[in-house]
């Protein structure tokens, strides 16, 4: 797996938080 990303573009905190590349992959999805 890829470094862990800051994901700043996010609405969701918790998904912030964790800073993790799923939550990358949620917010293209999103």
């Amino acid at each position: 797996l890829a470094k862990p990303v800051l994901d700043t573009t996010t609405p969701n905190p918790t998904i912030a938080g964790k800073g993790t590349v799923v939550s990358s992959a949620e917010n293209e999805l999103a």
